[in-house]
Protein backbone atom coordinates (compact mmCIF):
# COMPACT_ATOMS: atom_id res chain seq x y z
CA UNK A 1 0.00 0.00 0.00
CA UNK A 2 1.32 3.60 -1.18
CA UNK A 3 0.29 6.49 0.89
CA UNK A 4 0.65 9.66 -0.70
CA UNK A 5 0.21 13.58 0.50
CA UNK A 6 -1.67 15.69 -1.79
CA UNK A 7 -0.32 19.00 -2.26
CA UNK A 8 -3.37 20.12 -4.33
CA UNK A 9 -6.38 18.93 -6.32
CA UNK A 10 -4.91 16.63 -8.51
CA UNK A 11 -2.78 13.34 -7.59
CA UNK A 12 -0.83 11.54 -10.46
CA UNK A 13 1.47 8.73 -9.99
CA UNK A 14 4.13 7.93 -13.09
CA UNK A 15 6.24 5.29 -14.00
CA UNK A 16 9.67 5.54 -12.98
CA UNK A 17 11.36 3.87 -15.79
CA UNK A 18 9.30 6.49 -17.96
CA UNK A 19 7.72 9.51 -16.71
CA UNK A 20 6.21 10.22 -20.04
CA UNK A 21 4.39 7.32 -20.41
CA UNK A 22 0.48 7.12 -19.81
CA UNK A 23 0.28 4.36 -16.81
CA UNK A 24 -0.65 7.28 -14.46
CA UNK A 25 -3.50 7.70 -12.21
CA UNK A 26 -4.78 11.27 -11.97
CA UNK A 27 -8.50 12.62 -11.23
CA UNK A 28 -9.87 15.06 -9.40
CA UNK A 29 -10.22 15.39 -5.67
CA UNK A 30 -13.52 16.87 -4.90
CA UNK A 31 -13.31 16.58 -0.92
CA UNK A 32 -10.02 18.39 -0.73
CA UNK A 33 -8.48 15.77 0.99
CA UNK A 34 -5.07 16.03 2.27
CA UNK A 35 -3.97 12.41 1.65
CA UNK A 36 -4.33 9.27 -1.02
CA UNK A 37 -3.53 5.30 -0.73
CA UNK A 38 -2.91 3.50 -3.20
CA UNK A 39 -2.87 -0.81 -3.39
CA UNK A 40 -2.38 -3.75 -5.55
CA UNK A 41 -5.14 -5.90 -3.95
CA UNK A 42 -4.49 -9.70 -3.87
CA UNK A 43 -7.30 -10.33 -5.74
CA UNK A 44 -10.95 -8.87 -7.01
CA UNK A 45 -12.98 -10.09 -3.67
CA UNK A 46 -15.26 -7.20 -2.10
CA UNK A 47 -14.36 -8.42 1.54
CA UNK A 48 -10.66 -8.29 0.26
CA UNK A 49 -11.42 -4.36 -0.76
CA UNK A 50 -13.15 -3.72 2.64
CA UNK A 51 -10.34 -5.45 4.87
CA UNK A 52 -7.59 -3.06 2.85
CA UNK A 53 -9.89 -0.27 3.16
CA UNK A 54 -9.58 -0.33 6.75
CA UNK A 55 -6.33 0.10 6.90
CA UNK A 56 -5.93 2.92 3.60
CA UNK A 57 -6.02 6.04 5.82
CA UNK A 58 -3.36 4.68 8.67
CA UNK A 59 -0.23 6.05 6.79
CA UNK A 60 3.42 4.53 7.61
CA UNK A 61 5.54 6.98 9.06
CA UNK A 62 8.34 5.13 10.05
CA UNK A 63 9.77 1.62 10.68
CA UNK A 64 11.53 0.52 13.40
CA UNK A 65 13.12 -3.21 14.21
CA UNK A 66 14.43 -5.38 17.50
CA UNK A 67 15.20 -8.20 18.61
CA UNK A 68 16.30 -10.32 21.59
CA UNK A 69 17.95 -13.56 21.62
CA UNK A 70 16.50 -16.43 24.09
CA UNK A 71 19.80 -18.24 24.94
CA UNK A 72 18.24 -20.80 26.62
CA UNK A 73 16.15 -22.24 23.92
CA UNK A 74 18.87 -20.38 21.31
CA UNK A 75 15.88 -18.14 19.70
CA UNK A 76 15.81 -15.58 17.34
CA UNK A 77 13.11 -13.61 18.06
CA UNK A 78 12.85 -10.40 16.05
CA UNK A 79 10.04 -7.79 15.79
CA UNK A 80 9.34 -5.36 12.80
CA UNK A 81 6.84 -2.10 13.31
CA UNK A 82 5.57 0.36 11.47
CA UNK A 83 4.98 3.73 13.56
CA UNK A 84 1.81 5.47 11.40
CA UNK A 85 -0.27 8.20 11.66
CA UNK A 86 -3.99 8.28 11.20
CA UNK A 87 -5.61 10.61 8.71
CA UNK A 88 -8.76 9.27 9.11
CA UNK A 89 -10.17 7.65 11.49
CA UNK A 90 -8.71 5.68 14.23
CA UNK A 91 -6.55 2.33 13.02
CA UNK A 92 -3.38 2.79 13.59
CA UNK A 93 -2.05 -0.62 11.65
CA UNK A 94 -1.13 -1.63 8.57
CA UNK A 95 -0.37 -4.11 5.97
CA UNK A 96 3.23 -6.06 5.70
CA UNK A 97 4.02 -8.36 2.99
CA UNK A 98 6.66 -10.67 4.87
CA UNK A 99 9.21 -12.32 2.59
CA UNK A 100 9.66 -16.12 2.47
CA UNK A 101 12.33 -16.23 5.03
CA UNK A 102 9.72 -14.04 7.18
CA UNK A 103 6.81 -15.90 6.91
CA UNK A 104 8.66 -19.50 7.01
CA UNK A 105 9.31 -18.15 10.72
CA UNK A 106 6.49 -16.20 11.41
CA UNK A 107 5.44 -16.05 15.38
CA UNK A 108 2.49 -14.00 14.93
CA UNK A 109 -0.39 -14.65 13.15
CA UNK A 110 -0.99 -14.39 8.85
CA UNK A 111 -3.64 -13.34 6.88
CA UNK A 112 -5.08 -15.53 4.24
CA UNK A 113 -4.10 -12.83 1.50
CA UNK A 114 -0.60 -13.74 -0.48
CA UNK A 115 0.63 -12.42 -3.55
CA UNK A 116 3.22 -13.69 -6.06
CA UNK A 117 6.20 -11.59 -6.70
CA UNK A 118 9.72 -11.88 -8.07
CA UNK A 119 11.03 -12.84 -4.47
CA UNK A 120 8.44 -15.73 -4.60
CA UNK A 121 5.40 -15.75 -2.59
CA UNK A 122 4.58 -13.18 0.43
CA UNK A 123 2.13 -13.35 3.18
CA UNK A 124 0.31 -10.61 4.62
CA UNK A 125 0.31 -9.56 8.01
CA UNK A 126 -1.70 -7.08 9.31
CA UNK A 127 -1.55 -4.76 12.47
CA UNK A 128 0.98 -2.37 14.00
CA UNK A 129 3.44 -5.31 13.99
CA UNK A 130 5.16 -8.79 13.10
CA UNK A 131 7.66 -11.01 14.61
CA UNK A 132 9.98 -14.12 13.81
CA UNK A 133 10.99 -16.79 15.65
CA UNK A 134 14.38 -18.55 14.20
CA UNK A 135 17.20 -21.16 16.11
CA UNK A 136 20.30 -19.84 16.43
CA UNK A 137 22.87 -22.31 17.48
CA UNK A 138 25.72 -20.24 16.85
CA UNK A 139 29.44 -20.60 14.41
CA UNK A 140 31.38 -22.70 14.23
CA UNK A 141 35.30 -21.39 14.10
CA UNK A 142 35.68 -24.08 11.15
CA UNK A 143 34.99 -27.48 9.91
CA UNK A 144 35.24 -30.06 12.26
CA UNK A 145 37.79 -32.70 11.67
CA UNK A 146 35.96 -35.80 9.08
CA UNK A 147 38.78 -38.38 9.32
CA UNK A 148 41.82 -35.98 8.06
CA UNK A 149 45.15 -37.85 9.04
CA UNK A 150 47.63 -34.79 10.51
CA UNK A 151 50.22 -36.00 7.80
CA UNK A 152 47.81 -35.62 5.18
CA UNK A 153 47.56 -32.07 6.37
CA UNK A 154 50.84 -31.43 7.23
CA UNK A 155 51.52 -32.51 3.28
CA UNK A 156 48.44 -30.01 1.98
CA UNK A 157 49.74 -27.05 4.15
CA UNK A 158 52.81 -27.92 3.45
CA UNK A 159 52.50 -26.44 -0.65
CA UNK A 160 50.85 -23.21 0.93
CA UNK A 161 53.19 -20.36 1.15
CA UNK A 162 53.79 -17.90 3.92
CA UNK A 163 54.17 -14.98 2.11
CA UNK A 164 51.66 -12.65 0.29
CA UNK A 165 51.78 -9.12 -0.39
CA UNK A 166 49.28 -5.90 -0.45
CA UNK A 167 46.89 -5.77 -3.17
CA UNK A 168 43.55 -4.00 -4.13
CA UNK A 169 41.51 -4.45 -0.88
CA UNK A 170 39.31 -7.14 -2.53
CA UNK A 171 42.23 -10.01 -3.77
CA UNK A 172 44.07 -8.41 -0.76
CA UNK A 173 41.42 -8.97 1.96
CA UNK A 174 40.74 -12.64 0.40
CA UNK A 175 44.45 -13.70 0.80
CA UNK A 176 44.22 -12.48 4.61
CA UNK A 177 41.00 -14.22 5.07
CA UNK A 178 42.87 -17.61 3.80
CA UNK A 179 45.62 -16.91 5.41
CA UNK A 180 44.12 -16.64 8.57
CA UNK A 181 42.29 -19.77 8.62
CA UNK A 182 45.53 -21.04 7.54
CA UNK A 183 47.03 -20.58 10.55
CA UNK A 184 44.48 -22.64 12.43
CA UNK A 185 45.03 -25.70 9.94
CA UNK A 186 48.86 -25.15 10.45
CA UNK A 187 48.63 -24.99 14.24
CA UNK A 188 46.26 -27.93 14.09
CA UNK A 189 49.04 -30.25 12.63
CA UNK A 190 51.47 -29.12 14.89
CA UNK A 191 53.68 -27.03 12.60
CA UNK A 192 54.28 -24.09 14.73
CA UNK A 193 57.23 -22.82 12.46
CA UNK A 194 54.85 -22.12 9.53
CA UNK A 195 52.41 -21.01 12.28
CA UNK A 196 54.41 -18.24 13.62
CA UNK A 197 55.82 -17.39 10.13
CA UNK A 198 51.95 -16.94 9.11
CA UNK A 199 51.26 -15.02 12.34
CA UNK A 200 54.43 -12.02 11.66
CA UNK A 201 53.40 -12.02 7.94
CA UNK A 202 49.78 -11.72 8.56
CA UNK A 203 50.10 -9.36 11.26
CA UNK A 204 52.58 -6.65 9.14
CA UNK A 205 50.14 -7.23 6.51
CA UNK A 206 47.21 -5.67 8.55
CA UNK A 207 49.50 -2.97 9.59
CA UNK A 208 50.58 -1.85 6.54
CA UNK A 209 46.88 -1.43 5.58
CA UNK A 210 46.46 0.51 8.93
CA UNK A 211 48.94 2.67 8.28
CA UNK A 212 48.79 5.79 6.28
CA UNK A 213 51.04 6.48 3.15
CA UNK A 214 51.58 3.04 2.24
CA UNK A 215 50.65 0.27 -0.20
CA UNK A 216 47.03 -0.19 1.39
CA UNK A 217 45.28 2.27 3.40
CA UNK A 218 41.61 3.07 4.56
CA UNK A 219 40.47 6.65 4.17
CA UNK A 220 36.91 7.17 6.98
CA UNK A 221 34.62 8.73 4.48
CA UNK A 222 32.52 10.96 7.05
CA UNK A 223 29.60 11.88 4.17
CA UNK A 224 29.03 8.34 4.06
CA UNK A 225 29.66 6.94 6.93
CA UNK A 226 32.18 4.09 6.08
CA UNK A 227 35.50 3.11 5.21
CA UNK A 228 37.08 3.43 1.84
CA UNK A 229 40.38 0.97 1.08
CA UNK A 230 42.97 1.83 -1.45
CA UNK A 231 43.80 0.63 -4.26
CA UNK A 232 39.79 0.09 -4.37
CA UNK A 233 38.28 -2.59 -6.43
CA UNK A 234 35.00 -3.03 -8.15
CA UNK A 235 33.90 0.41 -8.00
CA UNK A 236 34.30 0.12 -4.28
CA UNK A 237 35.16 3.37 -4.05
CA UNK A 238 33.20 5.28 -6.70
CA UNK A 239 30.03 3.46 -5.83
CA UNK A 240 30.95 2.39 -2.48
CA UNK A 241 30.29 -1.26 -3.78
CA UNK A 242 30.63 -5.15 -1.54
CA UNK A 243 32.12 -3.06 1.47
CA UNK A 244 30.88 -5.98 3.49
CA UNK A 245 32.12 -8.24 1.44
CA UNK A 246 35.82 -6.86 2.08
CA UNK A 247 35.32 -5.67 4.84
CA UNK A 248 34.49 -9.16 6.62
CA UNK A 249 38.37 -10.04 5.26
CA UNK A 250 39.57 -7.40 7.09
CA UNK A 251 37.59 -7.76 10.40
CA UNK A 252 36.77 -3.86 10.17
CA UNK A 253 33.18 -4.13 10.38
CA UNK A 254 32.49 -3.90 13.81
CA UNK A 255 29.65 -2.43 16.06
CA UNK A 256 31.01 1.17 15.89
CA UNK A 257 28.91 4.43 15.71
CA UNK A 258 31.17 5.36 12.90
CA UNK A 259 29.77 3.01 10.65
CA UNK A 260 26.45 3.68 11.07
CA UNK A 261 23.85 0.54 12.64
CA UNK A 262 23.28 -1.66 9.95
CA UNK A 263 25.38 -0.15 7.22
CA UNK A 264 24.91 -2.31 4.16
CA UNK A 265 22.51 -5.28 5.74
CA UNK A 266 18.89 -4.79 5.46
CA UNK A 267 16.68 -5.31 8.04
CA UNK A 268 13.41 -6.38 6.26
CA UNK A 269 14.92 -8.53 3.12
CA UNK A 270 17.34 -9.92 6.03
CA UNK A 271 20.50 -9.47 4.00
CA UNK A 272 23.11 -7.16 2.49
CA UNK A 273 23.18 -5.44 -0.56
CA UNK A 274 26.50 -5.01 -2.44
CA UNK A 275 26.09 -1.99 -4.57
CA UNK A 276 26.61 1.00 -1.83
CA UNK A 277 24.63 3.73 -3.76
CA UNK A 278 21.89 1.18 -5.92
CA UNK A 279 20.92 1.63 -9.21
CA UNK A 280 17.89 3.57 -10.79
CA UNK A 281 16.27 -0.51 -10.75
CA UNK A 282 17.02 -1.38 -7.23
CA UNK A 283 19.98 -3.00 -6.20
CA UNK A 284 22.12 -6.76 -5.86
CA UNK A 285 23.21 -8.81 -3.17
CA UNK A 286 25.78 -11.41 -6.09
CA UNK A 287 27.37 -12.88 -3.33
CA UNK A 288 25.87 -14.46 -0.17
CA UNK A 289 28.42 -16.38 1.03
CA UNK A 290 30.60 -13.67 1.13
CA UNK A 291 28.15 -11.46 2.75
CA UNK A 292 27.69 -14.50 5.41
CA UNK A 293 31.43 -13.85 6.06
CA UNK A 294 30.82 -10.64 7.93
CA UNK A 295 28.80 -12.10 10.65
CA UNK A 296 30.93 -15.18 10.85
CA UNK A 297 34.24 -13.36 10.91
CA UNK A 298 32.98 -10.79 13.74
CA UNK A 299 32.08 -13.69 15.82
CA UNK A 300 35.90 -14.94 15.46
CA UNK A 301 37.03 -11.34 16.59
CA UNK A 302 34.74 -10.54 18.83
CA UNK A 303 34.35 -13.78 20.71
CA UNK A 304 32.27 -13.74 23.67
CA UNK A 305 31.39 -10.24 23.19
CA UNK A 306 29.74 -11.18 20.15
CA UNK A 307 26.89 -9.32 20.81
CA UNK A 308 22.93 -9.58 19.79
CA UNK A 309 23.41 -7.56 16.82
CA UNK A 310 25.85 -10.19 15.00
CA UNK A 311 23.88 -13.13 15.92
CA UNK A 312 20.46 -11.29 14.53
CA UNK A 313 22.43 -10.16 11.30
CA UNK A 314 23.45 -14.62 10.88
CA UNK A 315 20.52 -15.61 11.46
CA UNK A 316 17.94 -13.82 8.83
CA UNK A 317 20.64 -14.08 6.39
CA UNK A 318 21.32 -17.52 6.31
CA UNK A 319 17.46 -18.11 6.00
CA UNK A 320 17.75 -16.10 3.18
CA UNK A 321 19.89 -18.72 1.31
CA UNK A 322 18.25 -20.85 -0.89
CA UNK A 323 17.89 -24.42 -0.04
Amino acid sequence: MISLELARTLACIQSADNPQASNRIAGENPYHKTSLSVAVLPDDKPETLAFFRKYAHSHVMKTEVTWDYQEKSARLISSYAAVTEAKEGTERGTLFALLRHQWLHAASPLTEYIYQSARGVRKVAAGPAFSTSMVFNGILPAMPNAGLTKSTLAEMIGRESSEFVVRDTYNGGKALGKTAYLVQLVDFAGDTVKRDALLKNLKSSLEEWFTTGGNGQFYYHKPWSTLVRYPADYFSDARLTDHHFHHAYFIQAAADTLFGRFKYFDPYEGHGWADGIGFERGNNQESSSESMNWPTFSQGWLGENYDLKGRWLDRPERNRLPD
